[in-house]
C-alpha cells in the first residue's frame, strides 16, 4: 500500500524505520525524535515515519513516533554498547503527532490506511497499532484518492475482524451495519464408508469360468490386474505371473514380478 514514486529521496526517520536490526531501529528512531527529526518529513512518494511503520506493523516504533514513551536508554550506551542504567527523556509534540497523521502521501493514504490495509493483498490485522494511531488523532473517515477510507477498507475485508473491533471500540465513528447473509456452502453427506469399501472390494473379486475358459480348454493360468485407487487419479498395478511347467515332474513352477 506504500505509494510509488522517487525512491532516492530517503529522509533519515524512513531509514531508521526500515533498519533490519530491532534494537538499531528502536534506538536510532528515539535518537534522531529527541534530537527535533520531523514526523511530517515524507519519503519520494509522500509516505511518512508512520506510514512506514504502519505498514511493516511495527507497534513498539509506533509508540516512540506517537509520544507514548516518555525516556529511552542513553543512546551514548546503548551504541557503544555499555552497560548502564542511564535514560534520557523524549518528548514528541502533540501537534507534530497530529499534522503527521492526517499527512497523506501520493496516493492519497494516510496511516490509518496504511494499518488497516498494509498489503495490497490484506491485512496483518493488527488491531492494537490501528487503535494507537486512532486515539492520537488518527482520522478514519480520510478518503484516499480513490475515494476510500480505512473504514471502507476494513468492510472489504471478509474475516471483518478489524472491522468488528472499530465498532466496538469507536462507535462514534464507525457504525454498526447491517450485513448481506453470505451464502452457505452445502456439501454432501458423509459417505458410508463400509458400504464403499464393499464396494471397492467387489470390483477387486475375478470372474473366471471354473470349468475352463468356457468352451472345454484347460486353464494354465489366471493373470490379475489391480486397479488401486490413489485419491482422484487410479493407479494400475499388474501382478505378473510366468508359469513353468517342468515336463520330467509335471509339475507346474510359477513366478510372479510385480510392476507399478
Amino acid at each position: 500500500m506504500l505509494a510509488e514514486g522517487d525512491s532516492d529521496k530517503m529522509p533519515a526517520l524512513v531509514r531508521a524505520a526500515i533498519t533490519p536490526n530491532a534494537s538499531t531501529r528502536y534506538h536510532a528512531l528515539a535518537l534522531l525524535l529527541r534530537y527535533g527529526a520531523k514526523l511530517s518529513t515524507a519519503d519520494g512518494r509522500g509516505n511518512t515515519l508512520l506510514m512506514h511503520l504502519a505498514a511493516r506493523n511495527l507497534v513498539a516504533e509506533t509508540r516512540v513516533a506517537l509520544g507514548l514513551v516518555r525516556s529511552v536508554p542513553d543512546p551514548k550506551d546503548v551504541f557503544t554498547f555499555t552497560a548502564s542504567t542511564r535514560v534520557c527523556s523524549l518528548h514528541v509534540p502533540e501537534a507534530s503527532v497530529k499534522a503527521a497523521l492526517a499527512q497523506r502521501n501520493t496516493a492519497g493514504l494516510t496511516a490509518c490506511h496504511m494499518a488497516v490495509q498494509p498489503l495490497d493483498y490484506g491485512s496483518y490485522e493488527n488491531t492494537r497499532l490501528l487503535g494507537m494511531l486512532v486515539r492520537a488523532g488518527g482520522d478514519l473517515r480520510a478518503k484516499d484518492s480513490s475515494g476510500k477510507s480505512a473504514i471502507d477498507y476494513a468492510r472489504d475485508q471478509r474475516s471483518r475482524f478489524v472491522l468488528r473491533f472499530l465498532e466496538r471500540t469507536f462507535p462514534e465513528f464507525v457504525s454498526v451495519q447491517a450485513e448481506a447473509r453470505e451464502s452457505t456452502t452445502m456439501f454432501a453427506a458423509a459417505p458410508i464408508y463400509s458400504d464403499d469399501a464393499s464396494a471397492y472390494l467387489a470390483e477387486c473379486e475375478t470372474s473366471v469360468h471354473s470349468e475352463g475358459d468356457g468352451e472345454g480348454t484347460e486353464l494354465d493360468a489366471l493373470l490379475t490386474k489391480v486397479d488401486v485407487k490413489n485419491g482422484r487419479f487410479g493407479l494400475n498395478v499388474f501382478y505378473r505371473l510366468q508359469l513353468v511347467r517342468d515336463e520330467l515332474q509335471e509339475t507346474p513352477e510359477s513366478t510372479t514380478r510385480e510392476n507399478g
